[in-house]
């Protein structure tokens, strides 16, 4: 029996890539470094920020300085910027309206700091329909690894076969698969053809609709 549904945040529940690109090219701006291109960063959203710029840049391995400073910079100013720049999907807040009507726990696991989630729920008022919170901060280990699946099933109170995970990305594939938790992926940024080699259990495949196809599949499996 289906008890408590687990969410990615961004690029599933809220889109909040212009913020992340703008925050991300004004920390490399402070390094004297030229901007990035947003198709290089889109399929890495979602990854922590570290190391994005690892893969980007190989040589700020050897400077852990500048790359906490450049981390530093993208978390205050993509603090700053999210009111104006992150939105909730469409229909994202009446779903899960709909879902927390089911009795239903919700959670929402990310790789985002906690006071940055907790502010991007807030704007988009998507706060009241989330029961629970797991960020970066809460865990030792981050998506694909299941720590943050697992603390969150042991803060609800629930075991794997009564979650379902909800994301957009491999990682979120990876760490449901890696938790024993079955998993629904919504594309955004990744293709299709990029997911279904990861073997999600459910995939919805009509973006415009996507949430409402949401809640018909947690009914069917609740």
């Amino acid at each position: 029996m289906l008890k408590a549904v687990l969410f990615d945040l961004d690029g599933t529940l809220v889109d909040s890539f212009k913020s992340i690109v703008l925050a991300f090219n004004e920390s490399l701006n402070l390094a004297g470094m030229p901007p990035v291109a947003q198709a290089r960063l889109g399929k890495r959203i979602g990854t922590p920020y570290d190391k994005i710029m690892v893969d980007l840049y190989p040589e700020l391995a050897d400077d852990p300085g500048l790359l906490k400073d450049m981390s530093a910079e993208f978390n205050k100013r993509r603090h700053e910027l999210t009111e104006k720049y992150t939105r909730a999907y469409p229909g994202v807040r009446d779903t899960l309206e709909k879902i927390k009507n089911l009795g239903l726990k919700t959670c929402v696991v990310t790789t985002t700091h906690r006071d940055m989630t907790e502010k991007m729920l807030n704007d988009t008022k998507i706060d009241p329909f989330i029961d629970l919170i797991i960020s970066r901060d809460d865990v030792k280990k981050l998506k694909p690894d299941p720590e943050p699946l697992f603390l969150a099933m042991e803060k609800m109170g629930v075991v794997p076969g009564e979650c379902v995970m909800v994301g957009d990305h491999p990682n979120d594939i990876l760490a449901a698969k890696n938790a024993g938790l079955r998993v629904v992926i919504i594309p955004k940024a990744h293709k299709k053809e990029s997911l279904i080699k990861y073997n999600p259990d459910y995939l919805i495949d009509n973006s415009s609709v996507s949430f409402n196809e949401l809640y018909d599949l947690l009914r069917k499996i609740t």
